[in-house]
């Protein structure tokens, strides 16, 4: 049976609301079979606008706000990379905590499920602007 290798997500640290974020997802097939019938699954944050997809492979994708990619079967050492990206809804306010979450299946055993899933955390702060007042040429009186 086949073995469906692992993904990782990159994340972004800390955004402000209306800046983008980038998720991509690294998927590969690290055994000595065919891994068959892979999919991809990701449900993006309910905090992001403007949210779109590019594959280094010809996937199907299904969904809207959650995504789920048919990758079909990946030979050994095959791999590709999925990039995910939106922008912070700019309505948000206050501080946010939100988690971007993948994982990878496919149809045969598996040697380490563990490695199947990800999740990458983005934390929104306010926007902070520090705008000192400087008096010049005055005179006062």
């Amino acid at each position: 049976m086949g073995e469906p290798g692992h993904h990782q997500v990159g994340y972004t640290k800390v955004a402000g609301p209306g800046q983008p974020v980038t998720y991509t997802l690294v998927y590969s097939n690290v055994g000595s079979a065919i891994a068959s019938g892979v999919v991809i699954s990701d449900v993006a944050p309910a905090e992001l606008d403007e949210v779109r997809f590019e594959s280094s492979r010809l996937v199907t994708a299904t969904g809207s706000f959650s995504y789920t990619w048919w990758v079909g079967d990946l030979a050994p050492a095959e791999r590709g990379v999925i990039t995910l990206t939106g922008r912070i809804r700019p309505d948000l306010e206050g501080t946010h905590v939100f988690a971007n979450r993948a994982a990878i299946h496919s149809m045969g055993s598996e040697t380490d499920p563990g490695d199947n899933h990800a999740s990458a955390v983005v934390r929104v702060s306010p926007m902070r602007f520090y705008l000192p007042l400087a008096r010049t040429g005055w005179q006062g009186q």
